[in-house]
């Protein structure tokens, strides 16, 4: 693999040479190393296999992230911030000046500038990381404010399409190709119950009156990165980094992050939204954001979490009832079940505690 890596780093416009490479962090989608080079100068180089079979579109993916981390520098220099080289991602190019490079066996692989002295972290154990990493988030949609999200690629078209996904479902119930709908009769009618109210709230995303913006699209904490201060530096795994809406981005980070359980947590009782984690979120992201949004997205803003939460418990089941055939990396023939159980009691969790979430966003703000 050494050599192989050393051939794909060779291809990159450098101007240093390749010296090692070791394992970077612990995605489920694509390979990550850290690359070691000759000298002091850089730290070293991040350099990515981007799974082609999840995104289609590689050149679509590697020109919106080359487009936005610049749009990011742009607007870091405007601000006057320090250290630029530790707030935003930078992305190079190989020596025939597309910013990917696809090998002999047909994977594609992208290379960047790794940023030392940094840390992520796993899971949100205080609300100290929860409102730095609301702030991250914040910024990051604030700068790219002004950036036309249609000048970037849709790579994986109708990804928050709660509607589609709905009728998408509704279909795998009705066929059951696997026989298993009668293992969860109950979470397909949680399902369905809800179906009314997330469909009215796809029905503004479809008329405007909650705009496209230019959003991460995978906003768990892992995905910002630290100083080991403590503050946020910047975002990372900008993969998914596309048009949405920034209640994807909002609600995904408290689905993630403000969860004391497991994602796939069988004891269910382990399960909830911390409303403290949420509101030490919230304060940091409307720190950043409360600049930029209109009403309509302020006024829908916790509802973004109920949304996401919703999303992913309909994602969860309808694989499960499918077979299994997205999230492949099961543990026991059940596991997409187990998943899904767990996303419907943080939903539930967030229900019963909606009234004070949506108090939070409204005295931040006044």
């Amino acid at each position: 693999m050494r050599n192989d890596l050393d051939i794909i780093f060779s291809h990159f416009e450098t101007g240093t040479a390749f010296l090692s490479a070791e394992p970077l962090g612990s995605g489920h989608i694509n390979d990550t190393f850290l690359i070691r080079v000759m000298g002091d100068h850089p730290a070293g180089y991040v350099l990515q296999r981007i799974n082609h079979f999840v995104f289609r579109d590689v050149p679509g993916l590697t020109e919106n992230k080359v487009r936005i981390t610049q749009h990011l520098l742009g607007q870091l220099e405007k601000e006057g911030v320090e250290e630029l080289d530790r707030r935003v991602m930078q992305f190079l190019p190989t020596h025939k000046g597309p910013y990917f490079y696809c090998d002999k066996q047909g994977n594609y692989w992208n290379l960047s500038l790794y940023i030392p002295d940094s840390v992520v972290y796993e899971t949100v154990s205080n609300p100290s990381i929860a409102f730095e990493g609301g702030k991250a988030i914040g910024a990051f949609q604030r700068r790219l404010s002004g950036l036309n999200p249609e000048s970037l690629h849709e790579t994986i078209p109708h990804f928050h399409d709660v509607g589609l996904r709905l009728d998408k479902f509704r279909k795998i119930v009705e066929e059951d190709p696997c026989h298993r709908a009668a293992d969860a009769p109950d979470e397909i009618a949680d399902i369905l119950s809800r179906e009314a109210e997330m469909r009215a709230f796809m029905g503004l995303v479809h008329s405007g009156a909650i705009p496209r913006r230019v959003t991460h699209n995978d906003t768990k904490i892992g995905n910002v990165l630290f100083g080991r201060n403590g503050h946020a530096l910047c975002l990372i795994d900008l993969d998914t980094a596309m048009p949405g809406t920034v209640l994807s981005d909002f609600g995904d980070a408290i689905r993630s992050g403000a969860n004391p359980g497991r994602e796939d947590d069988p004891d269910l009782d382990k399960v909830g939204m911390d409303l403290g984690i949420f509101t030490a979120f919230a304060e940091g992201y409307l720190s950043e954001a409360l600049a930029f949004l209109t009403p309509t997205e302020l006024d829908h803003l916790a509802f973004g979490a109920r949304l996401i939460t919703y999303e992913q418990f309909l994602r969860f089941l309808a694989d499960y009832l499918e077979g299994d055939v997205y999230y492949q990396k099961i543990q026991h023939e059940k596991h997409n079940l187990q998943r899904a159980r767990a996303q419907l009691k943080l939903l539930q969790s967030m229900e019963k505690q909606y009234s004070e979430m949506c108090g939070v966003v409204s005295r931040l703000r006044e």
